[in-house]
């Protein structure tokens, strides 16, 4: 048996669509887990709805998406095709600030994780409640 991986995009790192030789002339598909690259936008405010693209490989239709912690809730999952997803994420008002795990799942498993980060809105930036300062590493806001 020998084993034949397509990498497509020339990362190594990114897993490829695997096929196995029998050594009789057939070959077979090898599921691949979901890769998730990125995220956009990569923050939002409590108590909105943000609209979220999310970019990465071996995405397929029933795709979910996940979001750690608690207060955020996924909204439809739209597979666009095998490397973008789009969703909405509501953020309660009483969500947890700071950054959130994000990945996908299909029925090939679970991709590794990206960061969303969850925030209040103030003066333009969104800040998170460590030291006042923005969560994505702004500086304090004084005299609030």
């Amino acid at each position: 048996m020998s084993i034949k991986a397509l990498v497509t995009d020339g990362l190594i790192s990114t897993p490829a669509e695997a096929m196995i030789h029998n050594g009789l002339g057939n070959f077979a598909q090898v599921s691949t887990v979901p890769v998730l690259n990125s995220i956009s936008p990569t923050r939002g405010k409590i108590g909105t709805t943000v609209s979220v693209t999310l970019h990465g490989a071996n995405f397929i239709a029933g795709a979910t998406v996940a979001v750690s912690g608690t207060g955020v809730t996924v909204g439809t999952v739209t597979v666009v095709n095998d490397s973008t997803i789009q969703t909405s994420f509501t953020i309660a008002a009483g969500a947890t600030l700071g950054p959130r795990n994000v990945s996908v799942t299909t029925s090939n498993g679970t991709s590794g994780t990206v960061v969303f980060n969850v925030g209040r809105g103030g003066k333009g930036k969104l800040e998170n409640d460590i030291g006042g300062v923005d969560a994505i590493g702004g500086a304090p806001d004084i005299g609030k």
